[in-house]
């Protein structure tokens, strides 16, 4: 599985509800607590998505319910997250703490961290990247 931004959040979300996933790679992910991500796709794009809408009233209850960071400890297969020091798009600490997190819970999980990378690689953290990720796919997918 790969997640990218958003896309990395979906994936925490599946990672906790199948044990199907052989490998999740995960580049700039939003956070796995969904009362930090609700303000941030608020403020996308300008202002706020009707998509979203509803989202800011959930109950803390609701939140911890469907938060992938409250469920870490069944996670199954590994987890290998990059993120760039310079992410103007979501804040690269919610990664050091999924990766803490998971690591807490017993995950086999990893972080990479691009110093001076933003939310989209490009240069050298492009060019370290595209290996790594080849090589995590290899190392898990072909067993």
């Amino acid at each position: 599985m790969y997640g990218f931004s958003m896309g990395g959040g979906v994936a925490l979300r599946v990672l906790t509800v199948t044990t199907d996933v052989k490998a999740a790679l995960l580049y700039s992910p939003v956070s796995g607590d969904e009362s930090k991500n609700i303000p941030l796709f608020e403020g996308l794009a300008g202002g706020r998505d009707p998509q979203f809408d509803g989202e800011a009233e959930a109950s803390a209850a609701s939140l911890v319910h469907i938060s992938p960071s409250y469920h870490y400890t069944v996670i199954t297969p590994p987890v290998l997250i990059f993120h760039g020091t310079a992410d103007s798009v979501v804040p690269v600490s919610w990664t050091q703490e999924t990766c803490d997190l998971l690591v807490a819970a017993g995950r086999n999980a990893g972080c990479i961290f691009y110093d001076g990378a933003s939310h989209i690689f490009d240069g050298s953290a492009m060019q370290d990247f595209v290996p790594r990720m080849f090589d995590f796919y290899n190392i898990y997918l072909r067993q």
